[in-house]
């Protein structure tokens, strides 16, 4: 969610410079300065600040930090921000008191970018006893405040007399917060912002003081009995050699470097915002184990190292304790899995959590794709619907001809492949029309595309090659019943199709002619995995076989005590597949003898997927199951709201910077 409150705070950053006016005039001189309105006089600090350190005192990604540690405090599930900039006419002093002609505008900009984005993903992993963060920050309102600065209640050595200690930034938040009927609690966080050369002490008597011991802090007090998560941000262009970034991309050094101490404190505030959550055996929170390092400034001519809904920003990595090192576009692995019920849901690979889900009115057998950071699936309203990764968020949906799409889409070259009552190319970018070959029947199976090449099962009792620059028929091969198997499989120039006829077909993928066939004693639904010559498929006559690829001559076949309509993986010698008899198998793949088996709480219709030494599988009791493949033993699971008979999708993401 991004949006800006215009009631008593600033508009949205278009129309900035007109609002301004409005809002000085109505609130400049509300209340003698620095006194706390008569609501609320019952300020309790609850927590010391914790300091973001100048340069030099404190370097990023240093040599085996201890990770963070979760302290049973809670954290920021979500985040609404506000920002005070308090800006009068002049410092206490008499100095005028002046901030960037584009300081607010590029700090608002800042928090209307930052939910949902890869950094903000890695808060992800961190959690409170309530559940895991989500990848959600929105901007609640930002308000300019040019009443006066209290008299100094602190000494800045360069200008001794400008200098607000911790107590007065706390009376700022709680007058912003009576002006402009904003309300306090976990998931708000305030930040107040000074203008240049106003210096900042945690008290009068502190030697902890702003740009010779930190850069910004956050904190939280208590207000008539209410939380209240704020940071202080002095204006980091007041001394640049100890609070600065090295490239301003947008061309603004004081605006640039306030984003990225903002950024810090945000992050840290998310995950530790009474400090009493997450940080490590050194004290350190995840902002500080990572301050100051940038890494791979690469954006916008070497200035930036993110982009944000097309805008640049420099930023500090984060530490994540997944990865064991500061991060700034890695994340969590996530598992993509589609329920009966109408979900499309985001997992984490590590534990299971659920991030987010995305409902529709009903899905039978579309399972997920990801490419390019957006999910694609189709539903039983008819619709294929492409979601963002990161936040659960519609990227767009296309209404096809049907009212139901249960096939799974393909995207490939830019190009989404799904199908209903026809096989639909869309734009994967925009979802608009490309071509659609239409089906007498419907299509019957998930496409395939191999080689500019389109293979699917056809209601009519066909398998079809099409070409995939404009759906026109290349050759088709007659079962004379439907082609229900998953999808078609083409390795090495063979198409390996099952059929509800009980038959495997291998077809010349060229050509379309028969190579071998073999009968099963059921209907075959699954699709075939091929791997060192063997072709492996499950039947509804309860059996998994293991045929020579190059003959179609049997190998071995191995009977469970169900029929197998989940496809089987392979991986490093393995075989998986689940079963309608409520278990996943785990068999050797080249004798099929069983190595183990797990028993879920319903059919096993999906099909398994493996990553990193887990099995990843959804069963009909609703659960999405993490399954250890040496030895069997359930990792995790996780409960969705309705059976999963699709098979999951697992991104297991590369560390980017």
């Amino acid at each position: 969610m991004k949006n800006l409150s215009i009631s008593k705070v600033l508009a949205p950053v278009g129309i900035l410079l007109v609002m301004l006016a409005l809002v000085v005039t109505g609130f400049a001189h509300l209340w003698p300065a620095g006194a706390a309105p008569s609501g609320h006089t019952n300020i309790q600090a609850t927590t010391a600040p914790h300091l973001m350190k100048i340069h030099g005192a404190k370097q990023g990604d240093t040599a085996a930090p201890p990770p963070v540690q979760y302290h049973g405090g809670p954290v920021m599930r979500q985040t609404i921000t506000y920002a005070i900039f308090w800006e009068p006419p002049t410092l206490q002093d008499g100095t005028p008191a002046r901030v960037s002609n584009r300081y607010n505008r590029l700090l608002m900009g800042y928090f209307n970018d930052v939910g949902g984005t890869e950094l903000y993903d890695n808060n992800t992993q961190y959690y409170d006893d309530s559940g895991h963060i989500v990848n959600s920050s929105a901007f609640g309102a930002a308000w300019v405040d040019t009443s006066p600065y209290p008299p100094s209640g602190c000494s800045y050595m360069a200008m001794p007399a400008n200098c607000l200690n911790d107590a007065q930034i706390q009376a700022e938040v709680v007058r912003a917060m009576d002006v402009n009927g904003w309300s306090a609690g976990l998931n708000h966080i305030f930040f107040v912002y000074t203008a240049r050369k106003e210096g900042s002490c945690l008290d009068a008597s502190s030697k902890s003081c702003a740009f010779t011991d930190y850069c910004a802090y956050h904190s939280a007090f208590a207000v008539d009995g209410q939380t209240v998560i704020y940071a202080n941000i002095p204006y980091a262009g007041t001394d640049l050699a100890a609070c600065g970034v090295p490239y301003a991309p947008n061309g603004s050094l004081d605006s640039d470097s306030a984003i990225n101490i903002t950024s810090h404190e945000q992050m840290e505030a998310v995950t530790d915002p009474q400090l009493n959550a997450w940080y490590n055996a050194d004290g350190e929170e995840i902002g500080d184990i990572c301050a100051w390092n940038f890494d791979n400034i690469h954006l916008n001519h070497n200035t930036a190292n993110v982009d944000w809904q097309n805008h640049f920003y420099i930023v500090q990595r984060e530490w994540s304790n997944v990865f064991g090192q500061c991060v700034l576009r890695g994340q969590l692995g996530t598992v993509l899995v589609t329920t009966y019920n109408g979900d499309l849901c985001n997992l984490n690979t590590n534990d299971g959590y659920t991030r987010w889900c995305y409902a529709t009115p009903r899905i039978q057998g579309s399972s997920p794709t990801l490419a390019n950071g957006v999910v694609y699936f189709g539903s039983d309203d008819g619709y294929v619907n492409a979601v963002h990764e990161l936040n659960g968020k519609l990227a767009w949906r296309y209404k096809t001809d049907n009212q139901l799409v249960t096939s799974s889409p393909v995207v490939q070259d830019g190009v989404v492949y799904v199908a209903s009552s026809s096989l639909y190319a869309l734009n994967a970018g925009n979802g608009s029309l490309l071509w659609k070959h239409r089906f007498q029947y419907g299509a019957a199976s998930s496409p395939t595309v191999v080689n500019d090449i389109i293979y699917i099962g056809e209601g009519d009792g066909y398998l079809y090659a099409l070409n995939a620059g404009d759906g026109s028929v290349l050759w088709r091969f007659q079962t004379k019943t439907y082609v229900y198997s998953t999808a078609p499989t083409v390795v090495n120039g063979v198409v390996y199709v099952g059929s509800t006829n009980h038959t495997l077909y291998a077809l010349d993928a060229s050509t379309g002619s028969l190579l071998w066939s073999y009968q099963t004693n059921g209907a075959i639904y699954s699709s075939a995995a091929v791997s060192d010559g063997i072709v492996y498929i499950g039947s509804g006559d309860n059996s998994m076989y293991a045929f020579n690829a190059a003959d179609g001559s049997l190998i071995w076949r191995y009977t469970t005590g169900d029929s197998i309509y989940s496809s089987p993986s392979v991986v490093n010698g393995v075989i998986y597949f689940g079963s309608n008899d409520d278990f996943v198998y785990a068999l050797n793949a080249s004798s099929g003898s069983l190595l183990w088996r797990y028993q879920t709480g319903g059919r096993v219709f999906s099909s398994p997927q493996v990553a990193n030494s887990l099995l990843y599988v959804g069963s009909e009791d609703s659960y999405v199951y993490a399954i250890n493949t040496t030895a069997g033993t359930l990792s995790w699971r996780t409960q969705l709201g309705g059976s999963v008979y699709t098979t999951p999708f697992v991104h297991l993401r590369i560390l980017g910077n």
